[in-house]
């Protein structure tokens, strides 16, 4: 599991590529806002996805938003070709999603502990079912990114 400075980590690399890269934005705009588990990144990212040019993005958040979109714009990005900057994107897109589920996943386990003390037999194995989902949607992306590295 990465770690929640890793994790923001990888948040803030995917905004410095999209942020300075516009070609880049139909790869990961789809990306749900709840992958970003970091609020000010998850707020960056829906003002990104909201206005189609940084002007309008930038004349529309915060100041503290903007003082890091100008951070993040001037992150220093190794040079490479727009298909290796596309593989990037997605490899990073993968990622938060994994990162998202086995969070999903940890919250789950943890609330099936406390709620098995107080559940019935029945309750609790309906409990787990629901449970194995997170997991099942986890196991997926794992498998699609293994697939994908052959």
């Amino acid at each position: 599991v990465l770690s929640q400075a890793t994790a923001k980590g990888l948040e803030e690399h995917l905004l410095a590529l999209v942020l300075q890269r516009d070609e880049l934005r139909e790869y990961a705009e789809a990306v749900p806002p709840e992958h970003f588990l970091d609020t000010a990144n998850r707020e960056l990212f829906t003002a990104w996805r909201e206005f189609p040019t940084l002007d309008e993005m930038s004349a529309a958040i915060s100041s503290d938003l903007a003082e890091t979109v100008d951070r993040l714009r001037s992150v220093s990005l190794p040079q490479s070709d727009l298909q290796k900057r596309i593989d990037e994107v997605t490899q990073c897109v993968r990622r938060l999603r994994e990162h998202y589920l086995r969070h999903v996943l940890q919250l789950a386990e943890a609330a099936l502990q406390e709620q098995e003390l107080v559940l019935e037999v029945e309750e609790r194995e309906k409990l787990r079912v629901q449970t194995l989902d997170p997991s099942d949607h986890l196991k997926k992306v794992f498998e699609a990114g293994t697939i994908g590295r052959k």
